[in-house]
């Protein structure tokens, strides 16, 4: 078995050695998010369904915030977590 144990990924060429794992972390993600559509699927209707596909995209794709946005956030974290609200 090529891949039976971690020596032939220690074995590698670093960079070679970092896609594997890459891919092997990618994999985890994918089959928790697998595990987790299945948990959500008993409570989907026709109205309210969503694809794996779909819940994948959603759960992985990361959106840009504005400036404005992330000070926004930052100014609600801060003053959840007891600190002075500061008004710019």
């Amino acid at each position: 078995m090529r891949y039976g144990n971690i020596e032939y990924i220690i074995n590698l060429p670093f960079y070679d050695g970092i896609l594997y794992i890459k891919k092997a972390i990618g994999k985890n993600q994918e089959k928790t998010l697998w595990e987790l559509w299945l948990t959500v699927l008993p409570n989907m209707n026709k109205d309210n369904y969503i694809s794996f596909e779909d819940f994948k995209t959603k759960a992985t794709h990361k959106e840009r915030k504005t400036d404005e946005e992330m000070l926004a956030m930052v100014k609600i974290l801060n003053a959840a977590f007891g600190g002075k609200v500061v008004e710019s």
